[in-house]
């Protein structure tokens, strides 16, 4: 029974420290984040750029690879060539990706509202609280028109913002969430 009891007390320490260890680090990184929104927002678009020049080799390699395989070997080879091509333009310019970037968060948020406000008039009926999802889609077309309408500064610093305000969240969550990990002692 001592050994039981031991286990469960580890299995908890281990709860414990990895929500705490990493809510710490997702707090600590998105408050520096927060700070640098523009290195941020660079830094994503640097990575979306390397991925697409990386995605884009790997789909010529295997198009060429895979060409007896394939119907149209060719055009998958040419969409390679566009993404390597994308990737590259888009490293070499990153402003041009963090611009990208932007306009397709505000064509999500856009989106996102028409099926909220999509959502909310069809369950009307259903649900005693339709108007919330109404609201959430005001709230995210207004989203949307501020950073179409702060274009082109809204573009160095919106993606950068929005990842902040995530590790920022995701960090508190993991801190919250380690005050709820328990242990059961069996026979208790």
């Amino acid at each position: 029974m001592k050994g039981l009891i031991k286990v469960y007390k580890s299995n908890y320490s281990k709860c414990i420290s990895f929500f705490v260890a990493e809510g710490i680090i997702f707090t600590i990184l998105g408050l520096l984040m927060l700070f640098m929104p523009m290195i941020t927002s660079y830094a994503a678009s640097l990575i979306i750029s390397i991925l697409l020049f990386i995605g884009g080799l790997y789909k010529i390699i295997n198009s060429i690879i895979n060409r007896n395989f394939m119907s149209k070997p060719v055009l998958s080879i040419i969409i390679g060539i566009l993404m390597v091509s994308a990737g590259i333009i888009l490293t070499i310019h990153p402003v041009i990706n963090m611009f990208l970037l932007t306009i397709i968060l505000a064509a999500y948020f856009i989106l996102e509202g028409i099926n909220s406000l999509n959502f909310a008039i069809h369950n009307r009926n259903l649900l005693t609280y339709w108007w919330l999802a109404a609201v959430v889609s005001l709230i995210q077309f207004m989203l949307a028109a501020i950073i179409l309408a702060s274009l082109p500064f809204s573009a160095l610093i919106t993606v950068g913002l929005l990842l902040s305000i995530d590790f920022i969240f995701s960090g508190l969550t993991l801190l919250s969430l380690s005050s709820t990990c328990k242990y059961v002692v069996p026979g208790d």
